[in-house]
């Protein structure tokens, strides 16, 4: 378990370090942020998956949160 984590930590740090030099240089300031928040919420997600954390699918939430959003009925 603890190998699985530090590979997914690996291959989230090789992600960074492959995109974030780009968005600095390029001054893409709100663009960073948003990559940012999203990959350590995936990062977050798939350390509490190589935990053995069962995780309710997203797909539900996302889904209820459009209908109420848009007002659909269904």
């Amino acid at each position: 378990m603890i190998l699985s984590g530090l590979s997914v930590l690996f291959i989230f740090s090789l992600i960074a370090a492959l995109e974030v030099p780009g968005l600095l240089k390029k001054r893409y300031w709100k663009e960073l942020i948003v990559y940012s928040f999203l990959l350590l919420a995936g990062l977050g997600l798939s350390l509490l998956l190589v935990a053995g954390v069962e995780i309710p699918p997203v797909s539900t939430a996302i889904t209820n949160w459009v209908k109420a959003v848009f007002k659909i009925k269904g």
